[in-house]
């Protein structure tokens, strides 16, 4: 999955749960992501585009942050290298 030329492409540069609401079947996780979804919806309909590609990166050693953003819709983009962050990302349309 890349980037198109109509896209309008989205980069999550930190998205963090606060350590007293971690492992706690996820709702705090699930609703970080709906959240980050709906300003990057926002943002996109302001610029006119209807296609969104929504990226982050996650260490591959984190499984917490992984199962989040898969159950957000999610997939891995890249394959991880030694020690170091993988891309992941979900593309959608703007209804």
């Amino acid at each position: 999955m890349t980037a198109r030329e109509n896209d309008c492409h989205v980069f999550i540069a930190s998205a963090a749960i606060d350590l007293d609401h971690r492992g706690k079947g996820g709702r705090m996780a699930d609703a970080l992501m709906l959240q980050i979804r709906e300003t990057a919806v926002e943002m996109c309909r302001e610029s006119g585009k209807s296609e969104i590609l929504l990226e982050g990166k996650i260490h591959p050693g984190n499984l917490p942050s992984q199962a989040m953003v898969t159950r957000a819709g999610f997939e891995p983009l890249e394959a991880p290298g030694l020690n170091s962050y993988e891309m992941w990302g979900v593309r959608f349309t703007v209804e």
